[in-house]
Protein backbone atom coordinates (compact mmCIF):
# COMPACT_ATOMS: atom_id res chain seq x y z
CA UNK A 1 0.00 0.00 0.00
CA UNK A 2 2.96 2.12 0.78
CA UNK A 3 4.82 1.75 -2.36
CA UNK A 4 1.03 2.41 -4.47
CA UNK A 5 -1.06 4.54 -2.14
CA UNK A 6 -4.88 4.66 -3.62
CA UNK A 7 -4.49 1.53 -6.09
CA UNK A 8 -5.06 -0.70 -3.56
CA UNK A 9 -6.34 -1.64 -0.20
CA UNK A 10 -8.06 1.59 -0.02
CA UNK A 11 -9.11 2.82 2.44
CA UNK A 12 -7.04 0.47 4.91
CA UNK A 13 -9.03 -0.08 8.06
CA UNK A 14 -6.35 -1.81 11.04
CA UNK A 15 -7.83 -2.19 14.38
CA UNK A 16 -6.46 -4.08 17.37
CA UNK A 17 -6.66 -3.39 21.24
CA UNK A 18 -4.58 -0.57 22.75
CA UNK A 19 -0.86 -1.08 23.13
CA UNK A 20 -0.41 -3.87 19.98
CA UNK A 21 1.42 -0.94 17.94
CA UNK A 22 -1.00 0.71 15.51
CA UNK A 23 0.19 3.82 15.76
CA UNK A 24 3.85 2.85 15.62
CA UNK A 25 2.81 1.21 11.84
CA UNK A 26 0.88 4.33 10.81
CA UNK A 27 4.00 6.19 11.52
CA UNK A 28 5.94 3.72 9.66
CA UNK A 29 3.69 4.55 6.49
CA UNK A 30 4.40 7.83 7.08
CA UNK A 31 7.53 7.97 6.96
CA UNK A 32 7.78 5.55 4.51
CA UNK A 33 6.24 7.84 2.21
CA UNK A 34 7.89 10.68 3.34
CA UNK A 35 11.49 8.94 2.22
CA UNK A 36 10.68 6.99 -0.74
CA UNK A 37 7.89 9.76 -2.53
CA UNK A 38 8.53 13.10 -0.82
CA UNK A 39 6.42 14.87 -3.57
CA UNK A 40 2.74 12.88 -2.69
CA UNK A 41 1.58 14.68 0.62
CA UNK A 42 1.03 12.49 3.51
CA UNK A 43 -0.61 13.36 6.68
CA UNK A 44 -0.62 11.94 9.79
CA UNK A 45 -4.03 13.09 12.51
CA UNK A 46 -5.44 11.89 15.69
CA UNK A 47 -8.69 11.45 15.44
CA UNK A 48 -8.79 14.88 18.80
CA UNK A 49 -6.89 16.92 16.31
CA UNK A 50 -9.36 16.15 13.17
CA UNK A 51 -12.32 17.13 15.77
CA UNK A 52 -10.31 20.43 16.69
CA UNK A 53 -10.24 20.80 12.78
CA UNK A 54 -13.36 21.08 12.57
CA UNK A 55 -14.66 22.45 15.48
CA UNK A 56 -12.43 25.84 15.12
CA UNK A 57 -13.26 25.70 11.32
CA UNK A 58 -17.09 25.65 11.78
CA UNK A 59 -16.51 28.41 14.84
CA UNK A 60 -14.73 31.23 11.86
CA UNK A 61 -17.26 29.99 9.15
CA UNK A 62 -17.81 33.28 8.17
CA UNK A 63 -14.23 33.97 7.58
CA UNK A 64 -13.85 31.19 4.96
CA UNK A 65 -12.53 28.73 7.54
CA UNK A 66 -14.61 25.76 6.56
CA UNK A 67 -13.65 25.85 2.82
CA UNK A 68 -10.05 26.51 3.89
CA UNK A 69 -10.06 23.38 5.73
CA UNK A 70 -11.78 21.54 3.24
CA UNK A 71 -9.23 22.42 0.36
CA UNK A 72 -6.29 22.06 2.60
CA UNK A 73 -7.94 17.99 3.22
CA UNK A 74 -8.66 17.73 -0.15
CA UNK A 75 -4.89 18.45 -1.14
CA UNK A 76 -3.85 15.83 0.60
CA UNK A 77 -2.70 12.44 -1.18
CA UNK A 78 -2.27 9.81 2.03
CA UNK A 79 -4.57 10.66 4.97
CA UNK A 80 -3.79 8.85 8.09
CA UNK A 81 -6.34 9.30 11.21
CA UNK A 82 -5.49 6.86 14.38
CA UNK A 83 -7.91 6.73 16.90
CA UNK A 84 -10.75 6.97 14.65
CA UNK A 85 -13.23 5.76 17.14
CA UNK A 86 -13.00 8.94 19.02
CA UNK A 87 -15.49 10.66 16.63
CA UNK A 88 -17.95 8.32 17.63
CA UNK A 89 -20.20 11.10 19.85
CA UNK A 90 -18.70 14.16 16.56
CA UNK A 91 -21.84 14.33 14.54
CA UNK A 92 -20.79 16.97 12.52
CA UNK A 93 -16.96 15.65 12.75
CA UNK A 94 -18.22 12.62 10.57
CA UNK A 95 -20.06 14.63 8.53
CA UNK A 96 -17.22 16.40 7.63
CA UNK A 97 -15.14 12.98 7.57
CA UNK A 98 -17.52 11.51 5.07
CA UNK A 99 -17.77 14.24 2.84
CA UNK A 100 -13.61 14.00 2.69
CA UNK A 101 -12.88 10.24 2.95
CA UNK A 102 -15.43 9.83 -0.38
CA UNK A 103 -13.63 12.99 -2.11
CA UNK A 104 -10.66 11.42 -1.42
CA UNK A 105 -11.50 8.14 -2.50
CA UNK A 106 -12.91 9.37 -5.96
CA UNK A 107 -10.00 10.92 -6.75
CA UNK A 108 -7.49 8.53 -6.14
CA UNK A 109 -5.98 9.33 -2.73
CA UNK A 110 -5.12 6.72 0.05
CA UNK A 111 -6.54 6.78 3.33
CA UNK A 112 -5.71 4.47 6.26
CA UNK A 113 -7.57 4.83 9.38
CA UNK A 114 -6.59 3.13 13.34
CA UNK A 115 -9.42 2.13 15.31
CA UNK A 116 -9.62 -0.15 18.92
CA UNK A 117 -12.73 -1.44 17.18
CA UNK A 118 -14.03 -3.24 13.78
CA UNK A 119 -15.46 -0.63 11.38
CA UNK A 120 -19.42 -2.48 12.01
CA UNK A 121 -18.46 -1.98 16.00
CA UNK A 122 -17.93 1.71 15.62
CA UNK A 123 -21.84 2.13 14.82
CA UNK A 124 -22.94 0.44 17.97
CA UNK A 125 -24.58 2.19 21.20
CA UNK A 126 -25.20 5.64 20.87
CA UNK A 127 -22.27 5.83 18.45
CA UNK A 128 -22.93 8.79 15.72
CA UNK A 129 -21.47 6.15 13.14
CA UNK A 130 -24.33 5.16 10.99
CA UNK A 131 -24.58 2.69 8.59
CA UNK A 132 -23.64 4.74 5.50
CA UNK A 133 -20.18 5.62 7.65
CA UNK A 134 -18.98 2.20 8.64
CA UNK A 135 -20.16 0.96 5.44
CA UNK A 136 -17.22 3.28 3.48
CA UNK A 137 -14.84 2.62 6.12
CA UNK A 138 -14.96 -1.40 5.47
CA UNK A 139 -14.99 -1.19 2.07
CA UNK A 140 -11.38 -1.43 1.72
CA UNK A 141 -8.88 -4.11 3.71
CA UNK A 142 -9.49 -4.34 7.05
CA UNK A 143 -6.95 -5.46 8.90
CA UNK A 144 -7.08 -7.27 12.72
CA UNK A 145 -3.85 -6.96 15.05
CA UNK A 146 -3.49 -9.32 17.24
CA UNK A 147 -1.40 -10.25 20.72
CA UNK A 148 1.26 -12.31 19.22
CA UNK A 149 1.72 -15.93 20.49
CA UNK A 150 4.82 -17.42 22.17
CA UNK A 151 6.05 -18.48 19.20
CA UNK A 152 5.82 -15.22 17.47
CA UNK A 153 7.44 -13.07 20.51
CA UNK A 154 10.48 -15.64 20.26
CA UNK A 155 10.67 -14.74 16.32
CA UNK A 156 10.36 -10.89 17.13
CA UNK A 157 13.18 -10.92 19.57
CA UNK A 158 15.00 -13.17 17.30
CA UNK A 159 14.78 -11.09 14.27
CA UNK A 160 15.39 -8.16 16.58
CA UNK A 161 18.76 -9.70 18.04
CA UNK A 162 19.64 -10.24 14.63
CA UNK A 163 19.00 -6.62 13.71
CA UNK A 164 20.82 -4.93 16.49
CA UNK A 165 23.85 -7.19 15.61
CA UNK A 166 23.72 -6.30 12.52
CA UNK A 167 23.68 -2.88 12.98
CA UNK A 168 26.48 -3.18 15.54
CA UNK A 169 28.68 -4.37 12.96
CA UNK A 170 28.44 -2.18 10.47
CA UNK A 171 29.44 0.59 12.14
CA UNK A 172 32.19 -1.39 13.87
CA UNK A 173 35.36 -0.56 11.93
CA UNK A 174 37.35 -4.21 10.70
CA UNK A 175 40.09 -5.03 12.43
CA UNK A 176 42.35 -5.09 9.43
CA UNK A 177 41.11 -0.90 8.85
CA UNK A 178 42.47 -0.38 12.61
CA UNK A 179 45.76 -2.22 11.78
CA UNK A 180 46.60 -0.30 8.36
CA UNK A 181 45.87 2.93 10.07
CA UNK A 182 47.59 2.57 13.08
CA UNK A 183 50.24 3.45 12.05
CA UNK A 184 49.55 6.98 10.97
CA UNK A 185 47.44 7.25 13.77
CA UNK A 186 50.78 6.77 16.20
CA UNK A 187 52.67 9.04 13.68
CA UNK A 188 50.12 12.20 14.56
CA UNK A 189 50.31 11.39 17.82
CA UNK A 190 54.16 12.01 17.86
CA UNK A 191 54.14 15.19 16.41
CA UNK A 192 51.56 16.67 18.44
CA UNK A 193 53.57 15.38 21.57
CA UNK A 194 56.73 16.84 20.53
CA UNK A 195 56.32 20.57 20.58
CA UNK A 196 54.79 20.06 24.12
CA UNK A 197 57.87 18.40 24.76
CA UNK A 198 60.06 21.10 23.54
CA UNK A 199 57.86 23.61 25.48
CA UNK A 200 58.73 21.60 28.58
CA UNK A 201 62.49 21.73 27.84
CA UNK A 202 62.49 25.36 27.08
CA UNK A 203 60.64 25.87 30.11
CA UNK A 204 62.88 24.19 32.43
CA UNK A 205 66.13 26.04 30.78
CA UNK A 206 64.58 29.44 31.92
CA UNK A 207 64.11 28.60 35.60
Amino acid sequence: MAENPGKAYNPLFIYGKSGLGKTHLLRAIQNYIRENDPERLCAYRVATDFIEDYTKAMKNARSGAAEALADNYHAIDVLIIDDIQLMSTAAGTIGFFYDTFNYLISHGKQIVLAADRTPSELGMGSSRFDERVTSRLDSGMTVSIQVPDYELKLQLIDAFYERMRADAEAESPRPELLSEKAPAARGRLIRKRQPCRRSALRGSGKQ
